[in-house]
């Protein structure tokens, strides 16, 4: 278990009452690995990739990635992408890497299961598509059922965008070591809105593109369609802080 500070145990006791963070030592079946190195950002891709990357639910030898093309005014229906994965950085060594589709009636996401990896292993994953490349996501997998080593994991709760930042997410990403990190919910709020628990202001708004489709309480709205998920979602994943702890760590 780690040993902190007082000052550092106190700015944890913060982060936990103030933002619904929280860090925590725990047991599960696995073997320990030192950190392999750190993600890194392949140029401009944010408009061809602008939720970045993810992945999340760890198992010993497989995990799913995820990421999402920014091209809605495209008349294809589906589109190929080149996934490469790589126990290493700088992906010297591949040890997946084909061509996955896009589909248009998914909203150009990609959700794709990796499986024969090696248990308690980081992997490195990024997509391709037309030369553009995303972000490096880092991810791992959970450790073998019959280890019995620590792990650390954080999780995380009531995450608003409307009228919020979440610069908490800083103190999160500067536990490297962490193993994976558990979102208790809410991951989104379906209100754009609503007065008595979102702040309501010029910055971190949503304004849903499908009105007819939200479900109107006369000073805001609620999501109700399919179009309306997918913008709360998109607006969400595109906060930059998000993004890097999805990069980052594998989330369940």
């Amino acid at each position: 278990m780690k040993q902190y500070s007082h000052d550092r145990r106190k700015i944890l006791k913060l982060i936990m009452l103030g933002s619904g963070t929280a860090f925590a030592p725990a047991f599960i079946a696995g073997c320990g690995k030192e950190n392999e190195g750190s993600t890194s950002d392949s140029g401009s891709h944010t408009a061809v990739f602008p939720q970045s990357v993810a992945s999340g639910d760890p198992r010993p030898t497989s995990v799913i990635v995820w990421t999402r093309l920014g091209i809605d005014d495209t008349r294809e229906e589906n589109v190929p992408v080149t996934l490469d994965v790589s126990p290493y950085e700088d992906f010297r060594e591949s040890v997946h890497s084909r061509k996955v589709y896009a589909y248009r009636v998914f909203d150009y996401v990609i959700k794709v299961k990796l499986e024969q990896l090696l248990p308690d292993t980081y992997y490195y994953y990024r997509f391709t598509y037309k030369g553009h490349r995303s972000a490096t996501g880092r991810t791992k997998t959970a450790p073998d059922t019959t280890s019995e080593k620590k792990i650390s994991f954080a999780y995380i709760s009531c995450q608003d965008y409307i009228g919020r930042f979440y610069n908490i997410y800083e103190k999160l990403i500067d536990q490297d070591d962490l193993d994976f990190v558990v979102h208790l919910g809410d991951y989104i709020y379906e209100t754009n809105g609503e007065p008595i628990t979102q702040i309501v202001s010029d910055v971190r708004q949503i304004d849903f593109r499908d009105k007819a489709g939200a479900i109107d309480f006369g000073t805001y709205q609620a999501a109700r369609s399919i179009d309306n998920y997918r913008q709360l979602y998109q607006t969400y994943r595109s906060d930059p802080l998000l993004q890097k702890i999805h990069e980052r760590f594998p989330m369940i």
